[in-house]
């Protein structure tokens, strides 16, 4: 029988595992394209941000069609945001918008639906989990870095009207962009801990405590509202029914004073007087609105 079994060829173990985990780096490689043209286009190189999106966007479309699976895991999110692109497009064509900057937002939406069934479907196992820490360590560390030069040099961004405010960017071209990523970073890193079954470490603490730093250096409300409902969510169904209400107290309280200390919430006082006076036949179509709610 060892005979018999010697004469046939022995599976690589360690082929097959480099094997499985091919579209995982080819993922992050199309991450670290993108992430590099973010911080590119900081540097002066103009619109190659947008350029690699669309890039990523093809990329990730061919490697769909060739396969051809859906991911159950995230088919709600990917439709959903197909059937927005696909509104978005009929938006952008009934209002004969055809630049380059609305092509590449609509080109976004496309990108988040594949993306996210991508990483859903490919991303199974801790090896795919580790190589995916490590691009978030690196993204955090070298975003906030960014973060922290651009308001100690004052080569941050600039809001119209508030001149006085210096905004990080970090390592993408907008605040906003960038806050999101890393809320997303931030997440995906404590998501990687509790799926590793490690223990908080000091080392995790300080990438937490820095990709906080970035966070409200980019003065983006955006970001701040979504880390905190993601954060909320997460305790509100572990807690205790009394544990509940005093999370919710806490997060109430922390809100006002987070408003009150960055000011980045006063404008929301006037939202009342923009409901009772705004006019729907006086709007002006923005493409940038096909965007804004993913």
């Amino acid at each position: 029988m060892k005979a018999l079994a010697l004469e046939f060829p022995q599976p690589d173990l360690a082929q097959q595992d480099y094997a499985s985990q091919t579209p995982v780096r080819i993922i992050l490689a199309l991450l670290a394209i993108r992430w590099i043209a973010g911080i590119a286009e900081n540097f002066g190189i103009p619109a190659i941000s947008e350029v690699s999106a669309i890039f990523m966007t093809g990329c990730l479309f061919l490697g769909f069609v060739q396969h051809m699976h859906l991911s159950a895991k995230s088919q709600t999110l990917v439709l959903g945001l197909l059937a927005w692109m696909f509104a978005a497009v009929l938006s952008v064509a009934a209002n004969y918008v055809g630049n380059v900057d609305a092509v590449a937002l609509l080109a976004l939406l496309a990108l988040y639906a594949l993306f996210a069934n991508a990483a859903s479907y490919n991303v199974t196992s801790l090896a795919a989990l580790r190589a995916i820490q490590t691009f978030l360590v690196a993204f955090i560390i070298v975003g906030t870095c960014l973060a922290v030069a651009q308001i100690a040099t004052g080569s941050g961004f600039v809001e119209a009207g508030k001149f006085d405010t210096q905004r990080a960017i970090g390592s993408d071209v907008h605040p906003v962009s960038f806050a999101i990523q890393m809320v997303a970073a931030l997440i995906g890193l404590e998501v990687i801990r509790i799926k590793q079954r490690l223990a908080w470490s000091f080392g995790h603490l300080i990438l937490i405590g820095l990709g906080m730093l970035a966070l409200y250096l980019t003065f983006a409300r955006t970001a701040w509202v979504m880390l905190a409902l993601c954060t909320g969510l997460t305790l509100f169904l572990r807690a205790s029914p009394l544990g509940r209400i005093l999370m919710l107290a806490v997060i109430a309280v922390s809100g006002i004073v987070l408003g009150q200390l960055s000011g980045r919430f006063s404008d929301l006082t006037s939202l009342p007087f923009f409901f009772q006076n705004f006019s729907v036949s006086d709007a002006v179509f923005d493409y940038r609105y096909v965007d804004n709610s993913v």
